[in-house]
């Protein structure tokens, strides 16, 4: 039976807090600290999970799932599909095919590693950590917003350009991140601690609570960002979902909205919040409103199709859909598709593309039915947590660090936290070395965390 002090996991542990401090930090280290090392950067997070990878399998604690085989068996086929590709011509860059299978490959693992390494107590330390990092976060997000576009404090990765516009000659402030999309993961992944901390959760202190609800406020309305308001839907509904099957939660998350709404009559107060609604405002409704939103979902189903019937049946290229991979290959812009579903079908092809997107659709579904279990006996943080890491399994741009980073981050989170209730109990063989790999995970009566290798 492994301990909870085994050092090989205390280890893990930290290359795991590592990998979340850059994750943070990334941004700022390309922008203003190392900006002439603004490319390198780009891939600071990957030699630390090599590392997590590395340990966790030497260690024991790479579990032996359906998951994880689908995975490996993905990887092999990707490899070869890749020699192919170079061998027949399709495209000359091994530098390009090698990120290619980086994005595809080097990052998920860490999702299983994390559900067997963290414990109750480093969930709720993370937790914790979260909202407390949400208040600087949101208010630097608030400078940003009341400077000038070309400011030092706005400038883009790499060059001392501006962010992306939103409206009224404002940016889409990013906080610490390199774009906007770090704060729409960001505090979506907030929200999701937030909630949970009200429904079933453990009891975070009433004055951080009311100080990360002020954060959250302020970013969303400064972000001039619509789809930082569509991450937060998903976390809401969960949570919402959770007094549906438990009934006795609505007290909890009765009182959760409540202090979200004397939170927002007290951050309404001051007048950068209100300019930042209004700029908001006009962002949506310039932009056209839920209709777009609505359209733009449909486009990625319509382009996927598009590109299961034009892509080759080997594909154009692993990696050159990329933006990192096209400039590798001397090309600019999205060459295969600016969504992630035709991205990954035209590169790998119809066969493998589908495979590969299957195989995340297989993640997210397995996530949520743990997560619902969870949730029916009072434990609500796993599905609260599915709601801010569903879409980004499912569609979310995994050519892009840190939308991949956090979709890897949350999930893993979420995963760990089924682990740690009995309604979520995952019947898969528990570890690689297991004597006849038959063994279930081990988990706790009710959700308190007990030794998670060997029964």
């Amino acid at each position: 039976m492994r301990s909870q002090t085994d050092p090989a996991r205390h280890r893990l542990q930290r290359l795991l807090w590592l990998y979340f401090a850059l994750l943070i930090i990334e941004g700022a280290l390309r922008k203003w600290i190392l900006p002439g090392l603004s490319d390198p950067l780009l891939l600071v997070r990957d030699p630390v999970a090599a590392a997590i990878i590395y340990f966790a399998v030497r260690d024991g604690y790479f579990p032996a799932l359906r998951l994880t085989r689908g995975f490996t068996v993905l990887l092999a086929a990707f490899v070869l599909l890749g020699g192919l590709q170079l061998i027949l011509g399709y495209f000359r860059s091994v530098p390009v095919m090698v990120f290619g299978l980086r994005t595809y490959f080097l990052h998920p693992p860490l999702i299983f590693i994390m559900a067997q390494v963290l414990d109750a107590r480093s969930i709720r330390r993370l937790g914790v950590s979260t909202l407390i990092l949400a208040m600087p976060i949101a208010l630097l997000m608030v400078l940003q917003f009341q400077s000038a576009p070309h400011d030092w404090i706005n400038l883009g990765v790499g060059k001392a350009g501006q962010q992306i516009q939103s409206a009224l000659n404002k940016i889409r402030p990013p906080g610490p991140f390199s774009y906007i999309t770090g704060p729409v993961w960001y505090f979506s992944f907030t929200l999701s601690f937030l909630l949970a901390s009200y429904v079933g959760g453990d009891r975070i202190p009433a004055v951080l609570r009311w100080a990360a609800w002020a954060a959250l406020l302020a970013a969303v309305a400064v972000s001039g960002s619509r789809a930082l308001l569509v991450a937060l839907v998903p976390v809401v509904l969960c949570a919402l979902a959770a007094p549906v099957v438990r009934p006795r939660l609505f007290g909890g998350l009765l009182q959760g909205f409540l202090t979200l709404a004397i939170a927002a009559a007290v951050v309404w107060s001051f007048n950068v919040i209100r300019e930042g609604v209004d700029v908001l405002n006009i962002r949506i409704t310039t932009s056209g409103g839920s209709r777009e939103l609505l359209q733009r979902s449909a486009n990625s189903y319509l382009y996927a199709r598009t590109a299961w019937t034009d892509a080759p049946l080997l594909g154009a290229g692993i990696g050159l859909g990329t933006n990192v991979g096209s400039t590798l290959a001397g090309r600019t812009g999205f060459q295969l598709g600016e969504d992630e579903w035709s991205r990954v079908i035209f590169e790998a092809g119809p066969v493998l593309g589908v495979a590969y997107l299957a195989w995340r659709f297989w993640l997210a579904v397995t996530l949520l039915r743990h997560a619902a279990r969870a949730a029916s006996v009072g434990y609500v943080l796993p599905l609260a947590l599915f709601g801010a890491c569903a879409s980004n399994l499912a569609m979310g741009q995994w050519g892009q660090p840190s939308t991949q980073g956090f979709a890897v981050w949350v999930a893993g989170l979420c995963l760990a936290a089924c682990r740690l209730s009995q309604a979520g109990r995952l019947r898969e063989p528990a570890m690689a070395h297991s004597a006849r790999g038959t063994r279930d995970w081990p988990v706790a009566s009710g959700r308190v965390a007990v030794d998670n290798e060997e029964p």
